[in-house]
């Protein structure tokens, strides 16, 4: 939970790629990250947009990669 609250605080994308700045957070801040498999179901009524949503999505990766490159995610463990 401390973890969860110390990554999730300073999660700033609330588009796509929140997960990929939680683990990258999560990463600066020196925690292991496990890789869990989990059960897929699709969805028929699903509105994801593969072009448009994967434009989104690079968007956020360059965001998070521009605020690593001006040193927003200079963290410290609590």
């Amino acid at each position: 939970a401390a973890a969860a609250t110390a990554v999730f605080e300073r999660v700033t994308i609330d588009g796509w790629a929140f997960d990929v700045e939680a683990l990258f957070i999560a990463g600066r801040l020196g925690y292991r990250v496990s890789v869990v498999p989990i059960i897929w179901h699709y969805a028929a009524e699903s509105r994801v947009s593969p072009v448009r949503d994967a434009m989104r999505m690079a968007r956020d990766v360059m965001r998070i990669r521009l605020k690593a490159w001006r040193g927003d995610y200079r963290l410290q463990k609590p």
